[in-house]
Parts: C-alpha cells; sequence; structure tokens
C-alpha cells in the first residue's frame, strides 16, 4: 500500500509539472493555460503514465477510485480559483450575460448528453450523470479561460 502511495504522489508531481509546461506553452501561442493543461491530460493519461507499470495503474477499481476523487478535487480547486477571482460588482454589471452563460452552460450539456449516451445504450440515470459532470467541467473551464483572456 505505502509503495503505491508513493507511486501516486510521483505520478502526481509529473502530471503538475508537464501541467505547467503545457499550460506555458499554450500561453506562448496566444491560447490560455487550461487548453494546454488539458491537452497535457489528455496526451499524459493513464495510458501514458502506465508506461511506469507502477502498481496504482494496475488495478482498475483503484485507478478509477483514484481519478474520481483526482477530478472531484481539480473541479474544486478550479472553481475556487475562479471563485477568488470574480469580482462581484463586475459580475452584477454583466448580469444578463453572466445568467445566461451560467444557465446554457449547465443545461446545454445535460441535454446533449442525454441523447449520446443513450444512443450507446446507457440507462437515464448514466445519461444525467454524464451531463452533470460535463456542465462542471465546462462551467469551471469556460470561467477560467474567459478569465485569463480578460473577458469576465
Amino acid at each position: 500500500m505505502e509503495n503505491s502511495v508513493v507511486e501516486l504522489f510521483l505520478a502526481l508531481g509529473i502530471i503538475l509539472v508537464v501541467a505547467q509546461i503545457g499550460g506555458a506553452a499554450a500561453r506562448a501561442i496566444g491560447q490560455p493555460r487550461v487548453f494546454g493543461k488539458l491537452l497535457a491530460g489528455i496526451i499524459l493519461g493513464p495510458s501514458l503514465l502506465d508506461f511506469f507499470h507502477w502498481s496504482v495503474f494496475s488495478d482498475p477499481e483503484q485507478l478509477d477510485t483514484v481519478i474520481m476523487y483526482l477530478a472531484e478535487l481539480g473541479v474544486l480547486f478550479l472553481m475556487f480559483t475562479v471563485g477568488l477571482e470574480v469580482q462581484l460588482k463586475e459580475l452584477l454589471a454583466v448580469k444578463k450575460v453572466a445568467i445566461w452563460g451560467g444557465v446554457l452552460g449547465a443545461v446545454l450539456p445535460v441535454a446533449i448528453a442525454i441523447p449520446i449516451t443513450a444512443a450507446f445504450d446507457h440507462s437515464l440515470e448514466m445519461s444525467i450523470f454524464v451531463g452533470v459532470v460535463l456542465a462542471a467541467t465546462s462551467v469551471s473551464i469556460s470561467a477560467q479561460t474567459l478569465l485569463e483572456l480578460g473577458v469576465l
């Protein structure tokens, strides 16, 4: 167990370093840092990290649990960071745009996910879950992107 914890922390270190490099590279070409970090995550992913054959990636149930907890922490930290940078006075000044952005950012991913996941024979509960996950991450990523571009 201790060995897998050390491997997990090493993997997290690698992920953080590669994400920072990806964010800096994206910023260098005029894109938001979150774009580079997302690409780094896609490239790195569990498949590439499994190159080291660490035990933390060999048990699918353990990997699912680790990814779930890390994803929840990632969304929490991203939303917290965005919340720290948003000024209430500025948000009230653009209240119509903020309301429409929030409503569409939450409803649209759910509305799109339901028919797509149903096409792959998933239950309604699974479809709603996928939509809610997409909504939670899309709103926070959109907010981070808008903050970096100076639009929000």
